[in-house]
């Protein structure tokens, strides 16, 4: 009876449009503590496209390389030798000379002092460029007076031991004022004293002393070797050379 109850209820829900979809249960999900990786296929990378994770990349930059610096009318001399290099009106000659015997008395009685020289000359005037290299700086002597300009690597400063018998204060040691500089960044002590390192030294004189100023040239000198001392821009440095152009123009 129950049988043929139940075929005639099923009988009306298909007559009606009613049926109902078998309900199946839930995936069964791990009940352990194991880890479960879903691997998810990646699309094929070309061999010209390198991947990386988790890497440093370092990128440099050249900088472009300055342009070599000109002045019309102006010309570099370079002194391989000792390393430096200075700026001079190009009508102007250069001449590789002896020492002077004025020059050996005059910086010469250090006997560790090894002294090389050469000469700028513009008609009747000249320009001397005096090459030292001493272990204790440099000396000038002039008449009863003596003056030596050294550095001091304990004070890390430079130095000047001033002795003379009739000089206002007597004999003293002063720190050296190395407030100017070329445009190479080296210090200009004295007005004329530029050290290349603590041992060499280019001394530039005017002798005899005559109306040409020698410092338009003295700031145009530069080291050769760059870690020596870091020199102004180019643009401020074009500026120098044209100045010292400008202060030498009709001699």
């Amino acid at each position: 009876m129950l049988h043929v109850i139940a075929g005639l209820w099923h009988s009306l829900l298909i007559l009606f449009g009613l049926t109902f979809a078998p309900v199946n249960p839930p995936p069964q999900m791990p009940q352990d503590n194991a880890v479960h990786v879903i691997q998810v296929a990646q699309p094929a990378v070309p061999q010209s496209v390198q991947q990386t994770t988790n890497t440093e990349a370092t990128i440099t930059v050249n900088s472009p390389a300055q342009a070599p610096i000109s002045v019309p009318g102006m010309s570099k001399y370079t002194d391989s030798d000792f390393g430096f290099s200075f700026w001079y009106p190009s009508g102007w000659s250069l001449t590789q000379t002896a020492v002077s015997a004025s020059q050996l008395a005059y910086y010469g009685d250090d006997p560790k002092q090894g002294l090389k020289s050469f000469k700028l000359l513009s008609g009747t005037k000249s320009v001397s460029f005096i090459k030292i290299t001493s272990d204790s700086g440099v000396n000038e002597l002039c008449g009863s007076c003596s003056d030596s300009v050294y550095f001091d690597s304990a004070k890390h400063q430079w130095m000047e031991n001033i002795t003379s018998g009739g000089f206002p204060g007597g004999n003293k040691t002063i720190i050296v004022d190395v407030s100017a500089n070329t445009m190479g960044g080296l210090h200009i002590i004295n007005q004329f004293i530029i050290p290349l390192s603590a041992r060499n030294f280019v001394l530039v004189v005017n002798v005899p002393v005559g109306p040409l100023d020698i410092q338009p040239l003295i700031k145009t000198i530069v080291a050769t070797d760059p870690s020596v001392a870091t020199p102004v821009s180019a643009a401020e440095q074009i500026k120098t050379i044209q100045a010292e152009k400008d202060a030498y123009a009709g001699q």
